[in-house]
């Protein structure tokens, strides 16, 4: 295992190095007159302080890009004369004596290949043909003889799968032309990939070899690698683009079931057993989200689905099926749930067909059982989203046009965290969200707990209950915010109906709606301790779905408080 933990440890200190040269792109995106862009980037530059963080030295050669340079645009530096490295410079540079951030990636595909190969970027004591390490590396890897060139000592320690991906990451760097390079950002993307694989591995063999576990490690720039564990061993298909082209009739319009600031969701059709694309209507229905390639949050999100959601099985939980990762392009592959988002179909089914309360109750009971999973010692996930429209429902049974039951379950992951233990807090230096929804500490402190998600549960059982959006600007003044208005409600068992969704026109037990209440308020509670853990709420929501109604003839109630 000592090579296997060599490789890990190698592959940490490349990502934290990517992290800081992709910060230093991003640089000039901000309110920054300059930004820097490192011209004699090598292995050398790279050292380790006496405290142990990676710094990126060597940087009194850069050059500084002007204000509004775009990371990958074609926007450049002229140099009057060459200040490189031989063996980290590419040709475009040499000829051109134009410098780009591209000029960057190329020297750090060189590292990449210093690390795999073990040897100099330049080594004239070999064979002509290898005195140059770029060139003679592109070779080999475009022959598909990769593993011919890794340092001896890794052989054995690295899986096919990573090192194909590694050797991909290190060529594409390297491309001839500046503009085929990928940005930093998805250089930074593709190696937390190749490094929680190999993490991935090295924790399971050691298991394997020991019979003993561990939680894996965290990287600098917050990558979550799975556990140990049944769930970390499900494995994701890799799409090409290609096939989810296909799959998607090469991203229809009309076949977008879903759009935000991340991008878009098509409806794509996959084979049941291989998951190769088919047309419309054979096979089964999945979702793919196509991500904003431009955008670093979208990075991020795109990573955390892979990470969360890779290693995570449970029937309330929306099961990712797969990703791909080409060039600038993320997407994720998931299950396709046919009736969409609870809010959904609480506001878009008229008054014959309203939810049922016991329809309503069952679903926040199969949300609750996917969040106390979540909420578990052993995953101790803060999802910091949760909200009505990110709880999705599958196809619902029908009869004589009655709804009769859906299985609910937790979708988007993209900002969540790992949290921490014995009830401490998690501080977050940017506080993301759902207006509504958030708790009040987060929005205040940007301190994050386990049951900060318990608060954002009972905003979306408020609305179940109530039928109303957690922030709507279309209602005026303190009515906008759901939470404000209810709360004189619930705290008084005589005015509970006066919160209650009239389509239900009073066919619900006034009991349960009294303890729904009730529930609902412990886990609004300011103060995160005093909140319910989300075992005892969803214990809670079962002994309400217990209660039967008694036989009664329905009344129409109206809200006249509330529009």
């Amino acid at each position: 295992m000592f090579f296997t933990t060599t490789l890990i440890l190698l592959l940490t200190v490349l990502d934290i190095l990517v992290y800081y040269l992709q910060k230093l792109h991003e640089e000039g995106n901000g309110e920054r007159k300059n930004s820097s862009l490192s011209s004699s980037l090598d292995k050398r530059s790279v050292h380790e302080e006496d405290h142990g963080d990676r710094k990126d030295s060597s940087l009194s050669s850069s050059s500084l890009l002007h204000n509004g340079c775009r990371s990958g645009s074609t926007t450049n530096v002229y140099t009057g004369q060459i200040i490189s490295t031989f063996g980290y410079m590419d040709a475009e540079y040499f000829t051109t004596h134009r410098l780009t951030r591209k000029s960057d990636v190329y020297a750090f595909g060189v590292v990449l290949l210093e690390v795999l190969c073990g040897r100099a970027a330049l080594d004239f004591t070999l064979d002509e043909q290898q005195h140059s390490l770029a060139g003679w590396a592109k070779h080999c890897i475009k022959g598909g003889n990769l593993s011919g060139i890794i340092d001896p000592c890794l052989r054995g320690q690295v899986s096919s799968k990573c090192l194909k991906k590694y050797g991909q990451i290190a060529y594409e760097c390297l491309r001839t032309c500046s503009k085929d390079r990928p940005t930093m950002t998805m250089v930074l993307a593709r190696l937390e990939l190749v490094l929680t694989w190999t993490m991935r591995r090295g924790v399971i063999s050691d298991r394997k070899k020991d019979g003993c576990e561990s939680s894996g490690v965290t990287a600098a720039s917050q990558l979550v690698v799975p556990p140990t564990g049944d769930a970390a061993t499900l494995i994701l298909k890799e799409f090409t683009y290609s096939e989810l082209r296909t799959a998607t009739r090469n991203f229809r319009l009309d076949g977008v079931i879903g759009e935000g600031s991340f991008g878009k969701v098509f409806i794509g059709w996959l084979d049941r057993e291989t998951y190769t694309p088919q047309k419309a209507g054979d096979g089964f229905p999945v979702a793919i989200k196509k991500l904003n390639p431009e955008s670093m949050q979208g990075f991020k999100e795109w990573q955390a689905e892979v990470n969360f959601l890779g290693k995570f099985s449970h029937p309330n939980i929306v099961k990712l099926l797969g990703y791909c990762q080409s060039n600038d392009k993320l997407l994720l592959v998931y299950e396709y749930m046919q009736k969409g988002s609870l809010w959904k179909l609480i506001r878009e089914l008229g008054e014959a067909l309203a939810l049922p309360w016991y329809t309503r109750i069952k679903i926040a009971i199969g949300a609750a059982q996917g969040l106390a999973f979540l909420h578990t010692t052993e995953n101790n996930v803060i999802c910091r989203d949760v909200k009505s429209s990110n709880i999705l429902l599958d196809e619902a049974r029908m009869q004589l046009y009655f709804i009769h039951d859906f299985n609910a379950k937790l979708s988007d992951f993209g900002i969540a965290r790992l949290g921490p233990v014995n009830g401490e807090s998690h501080v977050t230096t940017c506080v993301v969200g759902t207006q509504g929804y958030a708790a009040p500490e987060y929005i205040s402190t940007g301190q994050l707990y386990v049951r900060s998600d318990v608060y954002s549960f009972g905003v979306v059982m408020l609305e179940i209950i109530t039928g109303l959006r957690a922030f709507d600007t279309k209602r005026h003044g303190a009515k906008r915010n759901l939470v404000d208005w209810a709360m004189p409600f619930l705290s008084d068992r005589k005015r509970v109906r006066r919160v209650m969704d009239p389509r239900l026109k009073q066919n619900y037990p006034l009991k349960a709606a009294q303890k729904a209440a009730k529930l609902i308020l412990t886990c609004l509670t300011q103060l995160p301790e005093e909140r319910p853990s989300m075992e005892e709420v969803l214990s809670g929501l079962q002994e309400i779905n217990a209660i039967e109604m008694k036989p009664r003839k329905s009344k129409t109630n109206t809200i006249k408080d509330y529009p």
